[in-house]
């Protein structure tokens, strides 16, 4: 036997969640830069803001040169925007 809905479906409101879905993953950057040794790959997310990266530099400062690039690389594609 199948599930009975205790509402009637609201078709509106799925397409307002599916909208705001699609503003949120706009709003997501993901950028990958190569370590100095070329042997180990970062990820660098830009996410509703707030940068975070995947190397140990930013673990334990809060902050790395990978996440520059990443500001750098943002600027660079706002400028091709223009």
């Amino acid at each position: 036997m199948g599930v009975i809905p205790s509402e009637p479906y609201n078709f509106n409101r799925l397409k307002e969640l599916e909208s705001e879905f699609l503003e949120q993953k706009a709003s997501i950057k993901r950028y990958r830069f190569w370590g100095e040794k070329k042997d180990k790959k970062y990820t660098v997310r830009l996410i509703n803001g707030e940068w975070s990266c995947t190397c140990n530099g930013y673990a334990y400062r809060g902050e790395c040169k990978h996440i520059e690039m990443g500001k750098e690389m943002l600027s660079y594609e706002e400028m091709e925007d223009e």
